[in-house]
């Protein structure tokens, strides 16, 4: 070789970036780069042990000497410098039983020998990596020894391990069918669920670490799929290839990746190759396929039995197990492996098994299945793991898997009772809680250190602020020992379940199945609401083959679900239009308002809607939240009777899915009333909270103990109102947070309201500031005018703020309105009972209409009365105050909570007679009585209430103004001061007088209208100029005009 060649390689090596002896200071060190980033975590964390332990040592002996003790880093450098020698044997164990002091053992109380003997190993490795010292093998060697045995005679540590079991094909199946099947116990989105599904029967046939698909995502660009033929006729399979990059200890995931192969299962919650195809659609990732249609027509051709599908290039680096989240939707971010194992976790609970499984429990059961068919070099290969000696210690279970009766007996092989040790089997059971009782929860509370914690944070809050770092960082330690505390007890009550659950079989020798009740209220509702997910539900619950035709119907189904928006769930027939309000009327944009209220914008529009169409009230258009459909007048109290006959759920509490009510909130009470009105038994609410306080007020001076007035409780005695409270959270899934009424507050100032879904709370709301009456004397009563009508009417929209009501200073209220029948324009219109399953607006003060719906026309529902009254009575914008008297008090309210006499002669009432003085109440008509609520009266109180009276009632064409009236007869005297005034019937014009009349009102109108212009005139002008005042003045005489007009009558 010649000197040229020589210069040609040099030249060609500097060009590359070599230069001689500048890494020369790198490549002196020993072993540097061995250890992976997750390995020097636990070295350094292990170390940080070693440096407090030192710093603390020597600051003990400085206070001693009376010397100044030494900083941390100083510590560091002198122990963990470079070119440290490494600590004799006395130093390390002594270190080690400091290590075992503070740690925090999770298997037992104390810590166990591998357990430590591993942070041991990660000393060693991290000082030798951190100073550059080697350390001797026989020290190493002695420190592991004693550990095993003196550490372990001592009592120090222990010799315990988890217990290893199989994660089999039967528990794979309940896992998936639990996904699919029953309510989940966090929130799931719909594409985690098929993402789940998917790569949880890859990592069962892969035998894959968790790692594996999550460290940098699995991508387009690591799969493979290829559609071979399966007979001459040109039908195919799914088969793929995926690659597993993020392997254990693979330094170059980019060149060196590990394949598996799959294929097509005829059983469609196993054909994870199906799964693949929908996702790859849905991302746009297969190049010249957009639809299932289009995979479905290809074909094969002739003299091939595989065709390669491609990926869109700009597909190959997208990840295809994608993050999600509730406000935000599908991301182009990998799925987090703690999403994973959140859901992993919560579903195994919800699949009835109290006991923790990992991929190892995975990777164990495939191995065991694997040597029976194939060698253990190709088990090696398919679960990357070559070291025999690793394989034997940690995947096999703690059960052997020989069957020695039958080889000693030479008899055919059994394995079933061998399966069910090894596998999760015996840590299933049918029926487990999946939280925690309310009781116990509560009781933790009580915790000491939860105690000091509550208090740190309320001392932090005080001194530094409630947004300082100290105080987050201590609310997170917080809430962080809370989740702890709950854990542990939860798991402590699960073991104690079962084994009660056991015994309890054991003592009725299987004659008597428990009554479990399913969890499938959110998903039988997500079946109607979806009809794909319902449909995909039934499916995956199938243990049968799928035809080749429900197998593509079923993928269209899964690509249906994947590509629905579900940032916010419609109703059914709610679905609104390119954003917009699906009515004409309205079409205004959805995406200007919260997300939950764009299901009830929608639903008041189509009300009305068809309240106008259809020539009726609104009262008469319900919307069922059980069925999701529309039920129009008398159809609704045989509609609510069909659902109370087939009643087959405890739960009371509210459900919300997606930003939208799903499934209204009852009252076991009402439900309870055997004999009421269906349309009353079933009446919803729409919060939790306002539910809880229907039940305190139904609970109020009742005595206990009280038997849960609840259908499906078989004679639950609830002693106090504790255990009202826990059983209502646990057996009929009320929110934990019940609202507190102190005992002096006879009108509490927040909603007093039932807000039921009742379109008759939507009309007349409740106002916040009430106060009782102090003058003396009785109630004051006049009819209706319409002067009552203050309210401003405005156009309505959801995102404007809302208009506070005008409330008449006059504590008076029309007798008209104590009737449940309404009379606009001479025309009667029957209210319609407490509506179970209708959209409904609440605020804190007297909700206005206009604030929900724009050009809905509901002002003349502000005139009808709301049946569901408490300490304040709001009616027509007018406030009903009682008098001083609180007995008084209470029976007028009793009485204008009752039903009308129409709506009593259908329950059944009996009347009896009884005379009044007509000089005292001429016309009085007093009803006689209905079931009364609970919340005012106990059992003794309501024996007491049997005896009512009735008057004969006039006739209709004789009957002037009426008032009912509920007397106890233990305090019957009530005093009423009546004051009525019937106007004077005005006389008839003549035909030309009409004409007249008309032309006036006319010239009117012109007048009012011409005033109208110029006062808008002058509003801009007054803007504009200098005389802003005067602008703003006429501006304000322009809105009283229009304040003063009443809309038209309902269903007009």
């Amino acid at each position: 070789m010649g000197c040229r060649d020589v210069d040609e390689v040099w030249a060609q090596a500097e060009a590359n970036g070599y230069s001689p002896g500048a890494h020369a200071e790198q490549d002196q060190v020993r072993g540097k780069g061995k250890h992976v980033k997750k390995t020097i975590r636990n070295h350094d964390g292990t170390l940080n042990r070693y440096v407090l332990w030192q710093l603390g040592k020597s600051r003990r002996d400085a206070a001693t000497r009376g010397a100044p003790a030494p900083t941390e880093a100083e510590i560091r450098q002198k122990y963990l410098g470079e070119g440290v020698e490494a600590p004799d044997l006395l130093t390390v164990k002594d270190f080690a039983r400091f290590y075992i002091a503070t740690s925090q053992p999770r298997i037992v109380e104390v810590p166990t020998v591998d357990a430590i003997n591993g942070i041991l190993e990660f000393f060693f490795a991290g000082f030798t990596r951190v100073t550059g010292t080697e350390t001797k093998d026989e020290d190493r060697s002695e420190v592991y020894n004693w550990v095993r045995k003196t550490l372990t005679a001592e009592g120090v540590v222990v010799k315990a391990h988890l217990p290893k079991h199989n994660f089999t094909a039967r528990d794979l199946t309940r896992l998936l069918v639990t996904l699919w099947t029953k309510d989940d116990l966090i929130f799931i989105h719909e594409r985690y669920r098929i993402q789940f599904t998917l790569i949880t029967c890859v990592y069962c046939w892969t035998g894959a670490r968790l790692g594996a698909f999550f460290t940098g995502g699995l991508r387009y660009e690591d799969i493979t799929l290829v559609l071979q033929r399966t007979d001459e006729f040109g039908r195919w399979r799914f088969i793929y290839r995926l690659d597993q990059r993020w392997v254990k200890n693979n330094r170059d995931p980019e060149n060196i990746v590990f394949g598996t192969a799959g294929k097509e299962h005829d059983i469609f919650i196993y054909n994870e190759a199906a799964f693949f195809a929908i996702l790859a659609i849905t991302d746009g990732a297969l190049f010249g396929i957009s639809s299932v249609e289009d995979l479905r027509d290809r074909k094969i051709a002739h003299g091939k039995d595989e065709v390669i599908l491609e990926f869109n290039d700009s597909a190959l680096s997208q990840p295809i197990l994608r993050k999600c989240t509730k406000n935000g939707g599908v991301t182009n971010e990998p799925m987090p492996r703690s999403a994973y194992e959140d859901i992993f976790r919560s579903t195994l609970q919800n699949a009835n098994y109290f006991c923790a499984a990992s991929m190892h429990a995975i990777r164990r059961a495939l191995g065991k299945e694997v040597d029976k068919d194939y060698t253990p070099v190709q088990r090696s290969q398919h679960l990357i793991q070559a070291d025999r000696e690793v394989f034997g210690a940690y995947y096999m279970a703690n059960c052997s898997s020989v069957d020695g009766q039958g080889a000693f007996l030479r008899q055919p092989k059994d394995h079933r009772h061998i399966d069910y040790f090894q596998s999760l089997e015996k840590f299933h059971e049918p029926g487990l809680p999946c939280s925690l009782p309310s009781r116990e929860e509560k009781n933790l509370e009580d915790d000491a250190r939860l105690l000091e914690l509550k208090g740190t944070v309320d001392r932090l809050e005080r001194e530094e602020g409630k947004k300082a770092l100290a105080v987050k960082k201590a609310k997170k330690d917080l809430e962080l020992y809370r989740k702890k505390q709950r854990r542990i007890a939860l798991r402590r009550y699960q073991k104690q379940w079962v084994r009660d659950r056991r015994r309890w079989q054991i003592l009725s020798r299987g004659k008597e199945r428990p009554s479990d009740v399913p969890k499938t209220d959110l998903v039988e509702s997500l079946c109607l609401l979806i009809p794909e997910r319902g449909r995909l539900a039934h499916v995956i619950a199938q243990e049968e083959p799928l035809s080749r035709d429900s197998m593509w119907y079923a993928m269209l189904d899964l690509h249906s679900l994947c590509t629905r928006d579900l940032t916010v769930l419609y109703l059914a027939g709610l679905e609104p239009r390119d954003g917009n309000c699906p009515m004409e009327r309205c079409r205004e944009p959805l995406n200007y308002l919260p997300k939950h209220r764009r299901n009830q914008h929608i639903l008041l529009c189509v009300r009305q809607a068809m309240a106008s169409k259809l020539d009726l009230g609104e009262l008469d258009i319900h919307y069922c939240h059980l069925c999701f459909e529309w039920v129009i007048g008398d159809d609704w109290e045989p509609h609510c009777q069909t659902h109370i006959n087939a009643l087959s759920s405890k739960r009371c509490g509210t459900i919300t899915y997606c930003h939208t009510l799903v499934r209204p909130g009852y009252s076991p009470f009402r439900l309870g009333s055997v004999g009421s009105p269906a349309a009353y038994r079933l009446q919803s609410w729409t919060r939790d909270h306002h539910l809880w306080g229907h039940v305190n007020d139904c609970t109020e001076g009742c005595q206990w103990p009280i038997i849960c007035p609840h259908p499906l409780c078989q004679n639950v005695s609830l002693e106090d109102d504790s255990a009202l409270y826990f059983h209502f959270v646990d057996d009929h899934y009320f929110s934990r947070t019940r609202p507190v009424r102190k005992a002096d507050e006879g009108h509490p100032k927040s909603c007093p309201g039932d807000p039921s879904l009742d379109r008759e709370n939507e009309i007349v709301g409740w106002a916040r500031n009430w106060k009782p009456s102090t003058e003396d004397g009785g109630l004051k009563w006049a009819p209706l005018e319409s002067g009552h009508v203050r309210a401003t009417q405005r156009r309505c929209s959801l995102s404007e703020p809302r208009q506070k009501m005008l409330c008449n200073e006059t504590a008076t209220i029309s007798p008209r309105l104590l009737s449940r029948v309404d009379h606009v324009d001479d025309q009667p219109i029957q209210l319609d009972p407490s509506s179970p399953c209708s959209s409904s607006t609440h605020g804190p003060r007297v909700l206005d209409m206009s604030d929900i719906g724009s050009d809905l026309g509901l002002t003349d529902k502000f005139h009808e009365w709301n049946g569901h009254l408490d300490d304040s009575l709001y009616v027509n914008n007018t406030r009903l105050d009682t008098a001083a008297d609180a007995d008084n008090d209470s029976v007028i309210f009793q009485f204008v909570r009752s039903l009308s006499p129409s709506r009593m002669s259908a329950v059944g009432a009996t009347v009896a007679d009884a005379t009044v003085s007509d000089s005292e109440s001429p016309g009085l008509a007093v009803p006689s009585p209905v079931p009364l609520p609970v919340k005012h009266f106990s059992a003794p109180q309501l024996e007491g209430l049997t005896d009512f009276h009735q008057v004969q009632r006039p006739p209709a064409s004789s009957r002037g103004t009426q008032i009912r009236l509920r007397v106890n007869p233990t305090k019957p005297k009530i005093v009423l001061r009546l004051s009525c005034s019937t106007p004077k019937p005005k006389p008839k014009p003549k035909p030309k007088e009409k004409q007249k009349l008309k032309l006036k009102e006319r010239q009117k109108q012109k007048e009012k209208q011409k005033e109208k212009l110029k006062l808008n005139v002058g509003v801009k002008r007054g803007r504009r100029g200098a005389d802003k005042q005067r602008g703003k003045e006429r501006g304000k005489e322009a809105g009283k005009l229009v304040g003063k007009r009443v809309s038209r009558p309902i269903g007009k």
